[in-house]
C-alpha cells in the first residue's frame, strides 16, 4: 500500500510501499502523472498492476470509506465490490475501455461503499502510467476524491425543480418564478390566465408592468424584500 511520497532532486515523486502481500517495492511515480494530486487534499490515490491484478490503496483513499490499514483485499475484485451494485457494471466497462485504448480517458462518478454499509459519491481518474512494447497497460495510476455533498446538493436542486414544475403545471392559483430585476421567467396556466397572457408573450416580460399604477410601488417593495429572503404578502391589482 502506499505509505508515503516525496520529490527527488530531479523532481520525480517517488512512493515509498509497506511490505504487503503483494512483497515490499518502490515504485516510481512521474510528477506529471501525479501534479493534480498533490495540488488536492483528502484525495485517495490508488494502483492498478495489470500483470499480477492486483490493486494497492493509500491509507487516505481507505480512510475515506472509513477503513483500516490492509482491511481491503488488493485484488480487482475486491476494489470492484465496493462500486454500488447500480454503477458497478458502468465503472467496469469505462475502466475496460479506457484499459483497451478505446477512449482517452478514465473519469467516473459514482457510488463507493463505505465500512458501515454507507455509500459515498467519489470522483475516480485514472491515467496508464507504463505500457507493454505491444501496447498492453502494465500499470495504472489513479485518484479520487470525495464528491457525496456535491451529489447531495445536485440532487436535492433536482427535487425541487421537480417540485416547482408539477406546482407550475397543477396549481391552482398563479404560481410564478421571478427574476431579482422582475423579469418573469415561469408561470403556471393559471397565472397566464390571469394576466390574459400566452406563454411566449409573458415569458421575459418585466412581472412589474402588469402590475396596476397604484399598487406597482408596493408590489416592487414587495418583491424587493422577498429577494432578500424576507416573507411578505400582498393584495393588488393586474
Amino acid at each position: 500500500r502506499v505509505t508515503g511520497a516525496h520529490f527527488d532532486e530531479h523532481g520525480t515523486l517517488m512512493t515509498d510501499r509497506r511490505p504487503d502481500r503483494t512483497g515490499a517495492r518502490a515504485a516510481c511515480i512521474s510528477g506529471g502523472d501525479w501534479a493534480a494530486v498533490l495540488e488536492g487534499s483528502g484525495m485517495g490515490l490508488w494502483e492498478w498492476d495489470a500483470t499480477t491484478n492486483k490493486v494497492l490503496f493509500s491509507d487516505g483513499w481507505q480512510a475515506m470509506f472509513g477503513y483500516a490499514p490492509d482491511e481491503i483485499g488488493d485484488s480487482l475484485d475486491a476494489w470492484s465490490s465496493l462500486v454500488h451494485p447500480d454503477d458497478r457494471v458502468r465503472v467496469m466497462a469505462d475502466l475496460q475501455r479506457y484499459s483497451c485504448g478505446e477512449t482517452t480517458t478514465y473519469s467516473t462518478e459514482h457510488r463507493m461503499r463505505c465500512k458501515d454499509g454507507s455509500y459515498k459519491w467519489v470522483h475516480d481518474r485514472a491515467k496508464i502510467s507504463s505500457r507493454t512494447p505491444d501496447g498492453r497497460p502494465l500499470r495504472l495510476l489513479g485518484f479520487l476524491a470525495d464528491i457525496t455533498a456535491r451529489k447531495e446538493e445536485e440532487e436535492g436542486r433536482l427535487k425541487r425543480e421537480a417540485l416547482l414544475s408539477l406546482m407550475l403545471h397543477t396549481g391552482p392559483g398563479c404560481i410564478k418564478r421571478v427574476a431579482s430585476d422582475g423579469t418573469l421567467l415561469q408561470m403556471n396556466p393559471a397565472g397566464l390566465r390571469m394576466i390574459e397572457l400566452d406563454e411566449k408573450e409573458a415569458i421575459g416580460r418585466c412581472v412589474f408592468d402588469v402590475v396596476t399604477p397604484e399598487h406597482r410601488a408596493s408590489f416592487i417593495d414587495m418583491h424587493q424584500a422577498v429577494i432578500k429572503g424576507a416573507s411578505r404578502t400582498l393584495q393588488f391589482e393586474i
